[in-house]
């Protein structure tokens, strides 16, 4: 991606591993979403819209337990912590998909789909 776009690169990754995991949108019980300050998640669920036609991310699917902002944002460690974190989510919720968003400087981003085979 362009350096420009870093911050939201992430909304390309996202709905690529999931259209390549055969994932349905809908099906996707938790959405995590790495973000520096809170403005930048919704400008990455802005553009998965787009990206996905339409399809809206369900507020009570977003970042459960918060984001960065209010969980933490470890210097080079937030996609380990925002992947715990999804999992553990997922696991709660008893949600059979989730997929994960990260963001890195330089307009790069990074996405990563679960599936808890207990739900």
């Amino acid at each position: 991606m362009e350096p420009g776009l870093t911050g939201i690169a992430q909304a390309w990754a996202m709905t690529k591993v999931i259209k390549a995991a055969g994932i349905a949108p809908d099906e996707i019980g938790v959405w995590e979403v790495h973000e520096a300050f809170a403005a930048q998640a919704l400008g990455v669920m802005r553009e998965v819209s787009t990206q996905l036609k339409g399809f809206e991310v369900p507020d009570d699917r977003l970042n459960l337990n918060g984001g960065a902002v209010a969980v933490g944002h470890p210097f080079g460690a937030s996609g380990t912590r925002h992947l715990l974190t999804l999992a553990i989510s997922m696991r709660e919720r008893k949600a059979r998909y989730g997929v994960l968003g990260v963001c890195a400087g330089s307009g790069q981003g990074v996405a990563v789909p679960l599936e808890n085979d207990q739900a």
